[in-house]
């Protein structure tokens, strides 16, 4: 079974109920010394040599791709290669007809034969806990009005005089606008190219790094890149930024607690969080062996949203997915 996940292929094996293999590292090592390791986890753990390899370009390098291929990987692909490096597919197959699902973050599924959630996720403005505009933020805190203002260039064809900013704040946000950002921005009614300040390359992790960096960062994630999935707690060097919530709501986002907070967002809609579904979408008729992992995902598989810092599908959101 072919999934499509942010433009990667993955080749999911029949035994599929098989934890995926994963590993933790302490720090930030370089995504290309981790490769080889990763590969040798994955051939031990399923007994067999994957026929395709495909990561993105944090993973390229010469020595990888020809490790990959002295492994027995016919097929080779980082999504950004370097200097004189080229990717190897040797195999005629894989394109968008040989794909059976693919994930999405989005509300744009035009063309789908089947739409199918199987979680949501929920995005939070963040801070480092060194930023010196924390205390202005507490005396004022942002409501929908604030948000705008703070994070979105102004519209020329609006009217209405801005508030005086207050805060002295940098924005940041990842150059290619990723799921977080469109998530962010649309839900205040923005396109995440008026979204202001520096843009940082990578993934939406080094965000954290760039507000942590800077004090005067802001910026916004999703939870589980702000909260430690294994301790559950808001990680140590960042700041959630205080929004005008009900007192209940504020209390429970102070206690910095995961868990705490998936169960307000999974019981509450609150205007001034984004949640967002994701979805499996396919453009043709599924076959069995899909049908049974996606109710595999629906049924058991709902288990690991929050152990990983999403939400769970809403009853009535399953019950009204596409066929």
């Amino acid at each position: 079974m072919r999934i499509v996940i942010e433009n990667t292929t993955f080749v999911v094996l029949r035994d599929w109920r098989r934890p995926a293999t994963f590993a933790v590292w302490m720090g930030n090592p370089a995504d290309s010394s981790l490769y080889q390791g990763m590969v040798d986890k994955v051939i031990n753990d399923y007994g067999r040599v994957p026929r395709d390899s495909a990561t993105d370009g944090g993973y390229a390098s010469k020595a990888n791709m020809e490790y990959a291929l002295s492994k027995g990987i016919r097929n080779v692909v980082f999504n950004k290669i370097v200097g004189s490096l080229r990717n190897v597919v040797s195999s005629k197959n894989i394109n968008a007809e040989n794909v059976d699902i693919q994930l999405l973050a989005s509300d744009e599924y035009a063309d789908t034969k089947f739409t199918f959630p199987i979680g949501r996720y929920a995005v939070l403005p963040i801070s480092g806990k060194n930023n010196t505009s924390l205390g202005e933020f507490g005396k004022k805190k942002l409501n929908s009005k604030r948000i705008k203002e703070l994070f979105f260039e102004k519209d020329l064809l609006d009217d209405d005089e801005p508030e005086k900013n207050k805060y002295n704040a940098t924005i940041y946000s990842v150059v290619n606008a990723s799921c977080t950002a469109n998530a962010f921005a649309s839900h205040f009614g923005f396109d995440p190219s008026k979204l202001k300040g520096r843009k940082i390359s990578g993934d939406e992790i080094y965000l954290n790094n760039a507000v942590q960096k800077d004090n005067t960062g802001v910026s916004f994630n999703n939870l589980n890149y702000i909260y430690d999935i294994d301790s559950r707690q808001l990680k140590s060097n960042i700041a959630l930024l205080p929004l005008d919530l009900k007192k209940e709501y504020s209390e429970v986002m102070a206690e910095a607690n995961l868990d705490k907070v998936i169960e307000l967002l999974e019981t509450k809609s609150i205007d001034l969080i984004p949640v967002e579904e994701i979805n499996f979408v396919a453009t043709h008729t599924l076959d069995a062996q899909t049908r049974q992992f996606l109710q595999w995902v629906a049924t058991d598989g709902q288990a690991f949203n929050h152990q990983y810092g999403f939400l769970n599908v809403n009853k009535q959101q399953m019950l009204g997915y596409k066929k």
